[in-house]
């Protein structure tokens, strides 16, 4: 799409110059994307304008070796190790899609997409009937109706069918005695034993020509299998699983596309990034705390401007970056977690939070006045609304804002679109948010 859109592809390290109003974009580890344009005016004077948000969402990824045979029941499942804060029991009794990357033994990446296509399969997690709770389920704490090693999909509810070879072998095996009578059939014919397991495995080297070895060289999630659809009658909301925080990957990289439709380059360098692990703390060589954003910074700045050392250091202190990230919006059904006066709502506008974390603010960027007063300057007539995560003590959480403001020692905003259902495997923002977030990214990097 960016090679498409005039973006050219460069690496960290590389020669080739920038040229003002040229589009450039690096990929990290196939996982993490940064895309920006060249602006006119030096960063060593006047900084870069950067906003970035993450890819990843909670979801439920495969142990190294996830196939769990339950033959007695007829079942095959796939054991799980779930990524990201999730309450578990809503991953139960919903469709479910099988992603992600799969490496052979010679280096192949074979992709996996098992669910997106209306024709494919898709995978559920049994939940148990009510009628049988009592004992079980009905006795534990919400957070433990369903434990994380219960977080099974059925992958597989038929057994293999015998081959010819399968019959003649077994049949050989009744010849040479040593069978029980439970084990073979009426007239001396051993019966095979169903094989659940290996007929998945047979599925999955027909579509995919993939292993058992091969799936603890994979990087495969199940993901939640419910699709995007507008919600009330109105059609102000839409609804569908990664809102957190798709929906603000989407508005900043297509506000930065924009700015290159226009024939007009902008003042500033104006960079998107697209970060990995948000979800579990930014951690890693993909995530928000590692010095690939640096890096990244500080080789478009040398290859447009000249820029090193003092440079690059004056540039980065006058960076302004805003944290594109998901706040929670006001549930009417648990309104009390709130201080109403101090928190954002759907279709009010797009959020802008100081300061995040919690007791007592531990764990969190605090953005200066200065900050918070030109972003009001940037975004003008455009509806904002500022919030706290929720009410003192009531609980908190964090985005990649301190980092960046760490390493970076820059000026860094969270800003973004609030959300209903949170974590959840469907999650609900407004239409006008929406818009909103992508008019106001588009401000910033213009401005």
């Amino acid at each position: 799409m960016l090679d498409a859109k005039g973006f050219k592809r460069v690496e960290i390290g590389g020669e080739s110059a920038l040229q003002t109003g040229e589009g450039f974009y690096y990929i990290n580890r196939n996982v993490c994307l940064a895309a920006g344009i060249v602006g006119s005016s030096n960063p060593k004077d006047t900084g870069l304008r950067v906003i970035g948000s993450h890819v990843d969402i909670p979801l439920l990824d495969l142990k190294l070796r996830p196939l769990h045979d339950e033959a007695a029941c007829g079942l095959v499942m796939m054991k799980t190790h779930y990524y990201g804060g999730i309450k578990k029991y809503q991953w139960a009794s919903i469709p479910l899609h099988l992603v992600g990357v799969v490496t052979q033994r010679d280096g192949t990446q074979i992709e996996v997409d098992i669910g997106s296509d209306p024709s494919d399969p898709v995978f559920v997690i049994p939940d148990l009937l009510p009628h049988l709770w009592k004992e079980t389920q009905a006795k534990r704490t919400a957070g433990e109706v369903f434990k994380g090693e219960e977080l099974r999909p059925i992958v597989g509810s038929n057994p293999r069918t015998p081959t010819t070879e399968d019959k003649k072998e077994t049949n050989t095996e009744t010849e040479t005695g040593g069978e029980s009578e439970d084990e073979t059939g009426g007239e001396g014919e051993k019966k095979a034993k169903p094989e659940f397991k290996k007929h998945i495995m047979e599925l999955l080297y027909t579509r995919y020509n993939i292993t058992e070895a091969d799936l603890q060289f994979a990087d495969l999630h199940f993901v939640a299998g419910l699709p995007p659809r507008r919600v009330g009658l109105d059609r102000g909301l839409i609804g569908a699983p990664g809102h957190d925080d798709g929906v603000c990957v989407y508005t900043s990289i297509d506000a930065l596309l924009k700015v290159k439709a226009q024939d007009t380059t902008p003042e500033h360098t104006a960079v998107c990034v697209l970060f990995d692990k948000e979800e579990t703390g930014s951690d890693g060589p993909t995530g928000a705390q590692s010095q690939f954003v640096r890096f990244m910074l500080e080789d478009v700045m040398a290859r447009a401007f000249g820029l090193v050392g003092r440079g690059v250091f004056a540039a980065l202190s006058k960076t302004f970056i805003l944290s594109a990230d998901v706040s929670g919006a006001v549930n009417p059904l648990f309104s009390s977690v709130h201080d109403a006066q101090n928190a954002c709502k759907v279709g009010k506008g797009v959020s802008v939070s100081r300061f995040k974390g919690a007791r007592g603010k531990v764990g969190t960027n605090s953005a200066t006045v200065e900050t918070m007063s030109l972003f009001r300057q940037i975004a003008g007539d455009i509806p904002i609304q500022i919030c706290e995560p929720g009410k003192v003590d009531a609980g908190g959480g964090g985005t990649i804002a301190k980092f960046l403001a760490n390493s970076l020692n820059c000026d860094v905003l969270d800003t973004g679109v609030p959300v209903l259902s949170m974590h959840s495997p469907y999650e609900l923002v407004h239409v006008s948010d929406v818009y909103n977030a992508r008019e106001i990214f588009l401000a910033f990097y213009r401005s």
